[in-house]
């Protein structure tokens, strides 16, 4: 597992490929000729920062994250033989967080030419770049927001997760985690 420093370093790095490899079009325009316009990368980290966006939005909300968000869409419809617009796929996200978080970024930033704007949730959540391009955390009043979009998920095989509920016949089958 990588530190939370060295993942919002490859976000930044990301970020920066994004908006320097675009072709001047805007997300939507590139997004739907990104083959011929080679423009897989504008359009991969451009949906990562609207991703990000969102993330921090429905955090700050106290809401569920990306992650949660995530988790509901793959439990419910990643196995689907249903065709997914895009349009469709982010109003479940949306459902997920309680709010159409997902579709109001989506929307202001698909017809624009620029890279999503993100320095200024990046300075408020006190990420910046050092003085070596590296990674660097500030003091912040959103560090906790920071910090637990990097965190860990919850898995039952950590140390003090709470063991999964298992019938009698399973639990003499199969050993449950210590709690």
């Amino acid at each position: 597992m990588i530190s939370a420093k060295k993942a919002y370093q490859n976000l930044l790095d990301g970020f920066e490929r994004g908006r320097r490899n675009g072709q001047g079009g805007s997300l939507r325009e590139e997004s739907n000729q990104m083959r011929e316009l080679r423009s897989f990368q504008r359009v991969y980290w451009a949906g990562a920062a609207l991703a990000f966006l969102t993330d921090v939005e429905a955090r700050r909300a106290s809401g569920p994250g990306l992650d949660a968000a995530l988790r509901a869409f793959a439990e419910c419809c990643a196995r689907s033989n249903e065709e997914w617009t895009a349009e469709r796929v982010l109003a479940h996200l949306d459902q997920s967080l309680g709010a159409p978080r997902f579709t109001r970024h989506a929307q202001r930033w698909l017809d624009r030419r620029e890279f999503p704007e993100l320095d200024s949730t990046l300075r408020a959540l006190g990420v910046a770049r050092g003085a070596r391009g590296e990674a660097i955390f500030g003091a912040t009043p959103h560090a906790a927001i920071r910090d637990a979009i990097m965190a860990p998920a919850p898995s039952s095989n950590a140390p003090g997760a709470i063991a999964e509920k298992r019938s009698p016949t399973e639990s003499q089958s199969q050993p449950q985690h210590a709690q």
